[in-house]
């Protein structure tokens, strides 16, 4: 048992009566209660006004385990929380519960904050439409609905019951239609997460085929893009791919992508630190680049129109380029020099390198 929740004595907790002639007892330092710390009470106090908050914005404490909503790592002290709340004293959990009843669920906090997803949907656009396939919903949103209805006898009678708030009930979910994917509603999300994601990352080059933004697998999406726009098998429509483009003019380029990404990298570097090409480019703080655009300018003479013009953005003109190559290969390189051995001489002294006989 943990100590929490061992008997505490009485006399801890009783005051002491006044002394026979009437005189008020004489004040005592309080004691800390077994099992009690002022610390963890106090980081918890903490912790429930940052929950206040969040819940006050969202309407619900399913926080994604990673966000740090005003600088304090809520979602990580929430998972915290959650797995010691069978230690916890029993004000703390009720404080919690009285504010969001479903803090500690045994089910996701990704589903929870599907769910109140989809409640706020249907109070905005009306009732869910089950037996339509959802069709008033984003395709994701419906795709998860209709999830939960071929997976409702296996679910927890208290989501069971949660869905039965939003008009699932056994009837609804029994009469539910598989969504049917509309290509052009399906693009449109895509595009929107390509927007997002380029707004925080500044480009797509650094995304990868494994790159999930925001639940969607934007990475995947966009690498069947790439494949359908370079192969020509599936040629994108015209749209689709100015689209891209607006959002990114390099998204699909002709060379590897690999240069793109380190080209991509280059630019924040030289964001943050103006570029000395005199210098061999020693003064950035990101070796990966300065190796790189040394790289760049050795083979400058090789590169596409393109992507000389792109260097250019970031100050690798064709002079720039030519006096960095030359300078780099009239520059010495440094050269430890070997330690010597030290020989004798025939009268059996040390000589050292510089050839004269030690005394």
């Amino acid at each position: 048992m943990h100590s929490s929740h061992w008997p505490r004595p009485l006399s801890d907790l009783l005051p002491h009566p006044p002394a026979t002639d009437g005189t008020p007892p004489a004040a005592r330092t309080a004691r800390r209660l077994r099992g009690h710390s002022l610390q963890a009470e106090e980081a918890f106090q903490t912790g429930l006004a940052q929950t206040h908050a969040y819940h006050q914005q969202h309407g619900h404490l399913a926080v994604p385990k990673e966000d740090t909503p005003a600088d304090y790592p809520l979602g990580q002290w929430l998972a915290n929380t959650r797995a010691r709340h069978t230690r916890m004293p029993a004000h703390q959990a009720g404080a919690l519960h009285a504010l969001y009843p479903w803090w500690n669920v045994p089910w996701s906090t990704l589903w929870q904050r599907t769910w109140h997803q989809a409640r706020d949907h249907a109070e905005a656009h009306g009732p869910l439409e089950p037996a339509r396939g959802f069709p008033a919903t984003s395709y994701s949103l419906g795709e998860w609905l209709y999830l939960q209805c071929t997976r409702y006898p296996t679910l927890h009678p208290e989501q069971q019951r949660l869905l039965t708030h939003i008009g699932l009930d056994a009837a609804a979910v029994a009469a539910a239609r598989p969504r049917r994917r509309n290509l052009k509603a399906g693009a449109e999300e895509a595009l929107a997460h390509a927007r997002s994601y380029a707004a925080g990352h500044g480009s797509l080059a650094s995304m990868t085929s494994a790159t999930v933004h925001e639940g969607f697998r934007l990475g995947q999406w966009l690498a069947n893009q790439r494949n359908y726009q370079r192969t020509g098998h599936r040629p994108l429509p015209a749209g689709r791919a100015q689209a891209l483009a607006a959002i990114d003019p390099w998204w699909c380029p002709p060379w590897h992508l690999k240069w793109q990404r380190s080209y991509d990298r280059a630019r924040s570097a030289a964001d943050r630190r103006p570029l000395r090409p005199g210098s061999s480019f020693i003064d950035l703080d990101d070796s990966l680049s300065t190796r790189w655009l040394r790289r760049q300018c050795s083979t400058y003479d090789e590169l596409s129109e393109e992507q000389q013009q792109l260097l250019a953005g970031i100050g690798i003109t064709t002079e720039v380029a030519r006096a960095t190559r030359d300078h780099a290969r009239t520059t010495p390189k440094r050269r430890t020099a070997a330690p010597t051995a030290d020989v004798k001489d025939t009268s059996g002294h040390a000589i050292g390198a510089a050839g004269s006989a030690t005394l």
